[in-house]
């Protein structure tokens, strides 16, 4: 649930127009995700 929150939320930047801070806070998620993947022992 909290992903799909930064998600919306970097949409709702990206629409206002602040496009760098909307792609850092996709890289954000992504990293949240990969990290959320180790844990569960997934490896790349």
């Amino acid at each position: 649930a909290a992903l799909c929150e930064m998600a919306a939320t970097a949409k709702e930047t990206a629409a206002s127009g602040d496009y760098p801070r909307a792609i850092a806070m996709i890289l954000d998620a992504t990293k949240e995700i990969r990290k959320a993947l180790r844990l569960m022992g997934v490896k790349q």
